[in-house]
């Protein structure tokens, strides 16, 4: 690998899933990359303290803070064309919750960047196996856990999710669909979609899964597309429709409030019958819909692509 001269070492330990960071990263650094499917067997075993205690959760925690230990020892990296003193930086993106023996990369700043943590087992894998008290700074993805990862004594910011501008973009294709929802059918997803249905039968509507490049395409044919969070978060979702100039219709949460204005950026609901209104308030009114598709894009390519959130990692950890 070539050295940029000058810039900082990076080291990314994450998901294949979100190879896009590299890329951000790479735009301001060395980096240096070391994937963990989070799918093996191995990765699966780190979760079980956390699922315990999500389920039982009188649960002493010190026990289970031990089969942590056991179950999710530290993990030695092997990294190629670079020393381990040599690091700036040490980043590691959940879905990973693997230990990282960190001991080596002594002039390295250790950080890490929680995004689950709204599911319970995940929060609870992250304290009692994963051991982010081991890092110098959490960065998560969901503003009411920076309280919960203070309390363990570790630097805390709010880090949002967005978007792969490089990815998720406009394409110039004719519309296809009135309303959609591209995302995991849960059972809850599966009633809301099922009024809509009921409520619109002439609707054109997509509701089911796609990946990447053919989830683009679908937001790109849809004249309003549907969020539905599990949680009431701010997920990708709301990051990338908006990357796809698209107009977006999504369940109202103080994270979104804090981030978009209603209206403006895109459209929120609260109820049944608010959901309903404003469908068909999007459907009927193209200027509108035209307007906050426009200004939702606007918004999030000027602040919210993944380079922004490396270019912050960067500032926050003092390193870039």
């Amino acid at each position: 690998m070539e050295r940029k001269k000058d810039f900082l070492n990076v080291l990314l330990v994450l998901s294949p899933e979100h190879f896009g960071l590299i890329k951000a990263f790479n735009k301001y650094a060395n980096v240096f990359p070391y994937f963990i499917e989070p799918s093996s067997f191995i990765h699966v075993m780190h979760r079980v303290p956390g699922r315990i205690k999500a389920n039982y959760k009188s649960f002493p925690s010190g026990m289970l803070s031990l089969l942590g230990k056991i179950l999710n020892r530290p993990h030695k990296l092997k990294i190629k064309h670079v020393r381990p003193e040599d690091i700036d930086l040490v980043f590691v993106s959940d879905p990973v919750v693997c230990r990282i023996d960190l001991r080596k990369y002594k002039n390295a700043v250790k950080a890490y960047w929680s995004q689950d943590c709204i599911y319970q087992s995940t929060f609870y894998t992250q304290l009692l196996s994963t051991k982010i008290q081991d890092y110098d700074i959490i960065f998560c993805a969901h503003k009411p856990y920076l309280e919960h990862f203070k309390e363990f004594g570790v630097k805390t910011y709010w880090l949002p999710f967005a978007y792969d501008s490089d990815v998720c973009r406009p394409i110039d294709i004719p519309e296809k669909y009135d309303i959609t929802f591209v995302g995991t059918l849960t059972e809850n997803r599966k009633r809301l979609l099922m009024k809509v249905k009921e409520r619109f039968p002439y609707l054109k509507t997509f509701f089911g899964t796609a990946f990447q490049h053919n989830m683009v395409y679908i937001y790109n044919q849809s004249k309003v597309v549907l969020n539905i969070s599990r949680t009431g978060e701010l997920n990708w979702r709301v990051f990338e429709v908006l990357g796809c100039r698209r107009a977006l219709l999504t369940d109202k949460n103080h994270e979104v409030s804090e981030v978009f204005n209603d209206g403006e950026h895109l459209m929120t609901y609260s109820s049944l019958d608010e959901l309903f209104d404003k469908l068909e308030t999007l459907l009927k009114e193209e200027d509108t819909r035209l307007r906050i598709a426009s200004t939702g894009y606007l918004e999030v390519s000027k602040k919210h692509t993944i380079y922004h959130r490396a270019k912050e990692v960067l500032r926050v950890c003092e390193v870039g």
